[in-house]
C-alpha cells in the first residue's frame, strides 16, 4: 500500500518526516508541501470515521482484518462526509494550514505553513469502529465526544502515542 501514498504526493516536497522533533514533541506522521489549496486525494479505500473542519482533519479506517486509522490534517477544506466510503483517488479536500502548523521549525498559521500531514495508527484487533469526533489520549486510546466509545490502538506506548511511520506500516 505504500506506493499509493507515495504516488499521491509525487509532485510534493516532504517537509518533515516521521519522528522528527516539533516544538519539543516527536512528529507522529509525515508532512508534505504540495501547494496551498492543491487537491488532497485519498491514497486508500476506506470509511471516513473523523472529520474536524476547525483543524482540517479527516481520518479513514483502512482495511478490515488488520485495521489502520489513516489521518490527514491541516486541509483548508474537506469534501467528504463523516461515515462516507471513499476510494483511492477520490478528492478529500484542499491543502491548507489549519490547526498547529510549522514553517521552518516555527509555529505559523499562514500560506507559508501550508502542508498536509499523513499519520497512521494501527488499531487493536478488537477495535469497534464508530464514526465520530475522535481525539487521541496520551495512552494511545481514541474516544468519541466523551461518550466512552473507544478505538483501541495497538502499541500505544511505542513513543509516538501508537502512531507508525506511514511510509513503512501501510
Amino acid at each position: 500500500m505504500m506506493s499509493f501514498l507515495v504516488g499521491a504526493v509525487t509532485a510534493c516536497i516532504m517537509t518533515l518526516g516521521f519522528g522528527g522533533a516539533v516544538d519539543g514533541h516527536l512528529h507522529t506522521g509525515v508532512d508534505y508541501f504540495c501547494g496551498y489549496l492543491s487537491p488532497v486525494y485519498s491514497p486508500y479505500d476506506g470509511v471516513v470515521t473523523f472529520r474536524d473542519d476547525a483543524t482540517g482533519a479527516l481520518a479513514l479506517v483502512v482495511g478490515t482484518t488488520s485495521p489502520k486509522l489513516f489521518l490527514v490534517e491541516h486541509m483548508a477544506t474537506t469534501t467528504v462526509s463523516l461515515g462516507s466510503s471513499v476510494k483511492a483517488g477520490d478528492l478529500m479536500g484542499l491543502e491548507g494550514y489549519k490547526g498547529e502548523t510549522y514553517y521552518r521549525g516555527v509555529r505559523e498559521n499562514s500560506q507559508a505553513a501550508s502542508h498536509r500531514h499523513y499519520g497512521v495508527y494501527l488499531l487493536a484487533e478488537d477495535a469497534e469502529i464508530i464514526p465520530g469526533e475522535f481525539y487521541i489520549l496520551s495512552n494511545g486510546d481514541w474516544y468519541t465526544n466523551g461518550q466512552g466509545n473507544y478505538l483501541r490502538i495497538r502499541e500505544p506506548d511505542n513513543g509516538y502515542d501508537g502512531a507508525c511511520d506511514p511510509l513503512d506500516c501501510l
